[in-house]
């Protein structure tokens, strides 16, 4: 029992673990202190534990086993093993938090420990964020050092957009007006530094996720008042970080005037789809199923690096195959939640708020997936963390109400 409620505790940490690896692990580069290495000593034993001890079988999970058993073999017999085999284990760790949070939130108190440290976790960043700028710490983004974003780049601005998505059930049943505030002012300086990253993806999936998130919002009163509330002061407050704003953009663009071979790989985003297509449609019945040299598009095709559309990604590597399965691991998570949410939509109230939740959080997750994310943890790891979370504690209020035991009706 002590393991269980160590181990839990370590899960509702994951959060805040992931975002500070994330934004420290340059720092070190390739020393013993390394972070990601410390995160990977950490996390592939803890998920390897947990898969032959407590893994949950459930039909998404079978989905996401399956699909790691696939791909895990295609990335063992490349041209680039070493380097597959690491993108692979990034993937699995990032994989395996969607059954981790279906076994471990089981309460309405477990999922708000949870919500809280994913609340932390923007704090964290926001920090790292102001820390960066006043020391003129970080690499630049764009060839435009006005704003900085630590040493984790940019790319750190896709993880914040993940996070704000939580926010909703942060604030759910909230009775203080000092909590609103602050939260309020969290969000406004996470928009702004989000706005600031100028990640297309990151905006995009965003704003499409608390769309969606309104659409399936029950009482939608509120959020529409918190929603203009924001609006107003990011436009009272541009001013401030306007200036900023319209410098990033301007070095944008004069990035993809094509000056350097440097400034030519934004135009790769364009034609690697182009590129990835090709391999399939160019290849035989056995590349069309099955994919070429998953996760070494760079050495294979002898592109400047990686593709970043993970669609392309796992479609050229590993076939129409792989990619039934990355779609097939969606459209379950969506059944499942549909299968409980049948039961458990009329007994309680935050029914309604975990369906919109987890439908913007997919969502949300299919849109960041076309600037990529597969490569890394952070993202997929904290949308299929708190995805599995809520999918865990749905499936508890389906078996109260199963069990005509309802303990859970004030909720």
């Amino acid at each position: 029992m002590r393991k269980k409620s160590l181990s839990k505790n370590f899960v509702f940490f994951l959060p805040i673990f992931i975002i500070i690896v994330a934004i420290t692990n340059d720092y070190f580069g390739e020393s013993f202190l390394n972070m990601g290495a410390i995160r990977a000593i950490i996390l592939l034993p803890f998920c390897l534990f947990f898969l032959t001890k407590n893994f949950n079988k459930t039909n998404f999970n079978i989905i996401i086993l399956i699909f790691l058993c696939y791909m895990g073999i295609l990335s063992a017999f490349t041209s680039n093993p070493d380097y597959t085999l690491y993108v692979f284990a990034k993937m699995f760790i990032a994989s395996m938090m969607l059954p981790i949070g279906f076994y471990y939130i089981k309460t309405l108190d477990d999922l708000k420990k949870l919500t809280r440290n994913y609340f932390i976790s923007i704090i964290i960043i926001i920090i790292m964020f102001g820390f960066s700028n006043y020391y003129s710490v970080g690499k630049e983004s764009y060839k435009d050092s006005t704003v900085l974003f630590g040493e984790s780049g940019v790319n750190i601005t896709k993880s914040l957009a993940l996070l704000l998505m939580t926010i909703p059930l942060f604030l759910y049943n909230n009775k203080s007006k000092r909590l609103l505030y602050f939260v309020l002012f969290v969000t406004i300086t996470s928009l702004i530094v989000v706005t600031l990253g100028l990640k297309r993806t990151a905006i995009i999936s965003l704003a499409v996720g608390y769309l969606i998130y309104f659409i399936f919002k029950e009482n939608k009163s509120k959020s529409t008042q918190y929603a203009i509330l924001i609006f107003i002061i990011l436009i009272v407050s541009s001013p401030l970080y306007y200036d900023y704003l319209e410098t990033r953009i301007f070095a944008r663009e004069k990035n993809l005037n094509y000056e350097s071979t440097d400034d030519m790989l934004e135009e790769w985003r364009y034609k690697e789809t182009e590129i990835g297509l090709k391999v399939i449609s160019d290849g035989n019945i056995i590349t069309k199923l099955f994919g070429e040299e998953l996760f070494n598009s760079f050495n294979y095709l002898d592109i400047p690096y990686m593709f970043h559309n993970d669609y392309i990604t796992v479609l050229a590597g590993s076939g129409f195959v792989g990619l039934f399965f990355l779609l097939w691991i969606y459209l379950s998570i969506i059944v499942y939640f549909k299968k409980t949410y049948k039961v458990i939509k009329n007994n309680y109230s935050i029914s309604k708020e975990l369906r919109a939740v987890v439908f913007s959080i997919i969502t949300f997750l299919i849109i960041i997936s076309i600037g990529g994310s597969i490569h890394g943890i952070e993202i997929r790891a904290l949308a299929f963390l708190y995805i599995g979370g809520v999918l865990g504690f749905s499936k508890q209020l389906m078996l109260e109400v199963l069990n005509e035991n309802s303990i859970y009706r004030r909720y």
